[in-house]
């Protein structure tokens, strides 16, 4: 069966703009709830749908904003969550061990992390000394946006102020968002569409192929490591 790629992206370019809002919303908000989730994607593509119809640009770019600051709120909550969690528990240590045994899986193990990671002294003191700057530079340092903020709660700075700072910087990130996907907006015009999708897919399926053999020669590496180090023990 043939696929019209032509007909495919067509019909993305006249998806409804209440589509594409979404899109900018999940996006901006999906890599402070699950990093790293590639949020970013959905924002760029919605962005360049956008500029391809000018089709309520403006619109975009504030659901983008949206989703923002709806993350940010919650990993401000999250904050505020860890700092109570902290005061009652007396040390950084104690509550990840206590979160450890009362809980499971993987989220359990997400959760110690970040712990561990927003609790450092070393953050502490980055937020203590530049968390303003961190705030205003936050959303272009992907995967870490929700532990600064989360960080930034911890060390006492309130909502508003979060808020505001991390949204000017948000603002900005999605300017130059905005302008990059008017640029592809153009090219992609400009280029037969059918053969570009087909070379997008074809390296999509490349990189799979490879992090796949990766992931399996690492645990396979692993496995074989640990299989050493126990017949030396014995």
């Amino acid at each position: 069966m043939r696929v019209d790629w032509q007909a495919w992206v067509d019909g993305l370019a006249a998806a409804p703009v209440w589509i594409l809002c979404l899109s900018a919303f999940f996006g901006a908000a999906v890599e402070y709830v699950l990093p790293p989730l590639p949020g970013d994607a959905l924002v760029f593509g919605a962005f360049v749908l956008a500029s391809t119809q000018s089709r309520w640009p403006a619109a975009v770019v504030l659901a983008a904003l949206a989703g923002i600051a709806l993350g940010i709120a919650l990993n401000w909550l999250l904050g505020r969550m860890l700092a109570r969690a902290l005061a009652k528990g007396g040390s950084a240590a104690s509550v990840q061990t206590d979160q450890a045994r009362s809980l499971r899986g993987v989220l359990a193990r997400g959760r110690a992390r970040l712990m561990h990671h927003v609790t450092a002294p070393s953050l502490q003191a980055t937020v203590a000394a530049r968390g303003d700057m961190l705030l205003l530079l936050h959303r272009f340092v992907p995967g870490l946006r929700g532990p600064i903020v989360v960080a930034c709660a911890l060390h006492g700075m309130p909502i508003g102020r979060v808020l505001g700072l991390a949204c000017v910087g948000g603002l900005v990130w999605a300017a130059m968002l905005v302008a990059a996907a008017s640029i592809a907006g153009h090219a992609l015009q400009a280029l037969e569409v059918t053969e570009f999708v087909k070379d997008i897919l074809a390296l999509q399926w490349w990189l799979v192929g490879v992090l796949l053999a990766a992931s399996v020669a690492f645990i396979v590496a692993r496995r074989a490591r640990r299989a050493w180090v126990r017949s030396r023990k014995k």
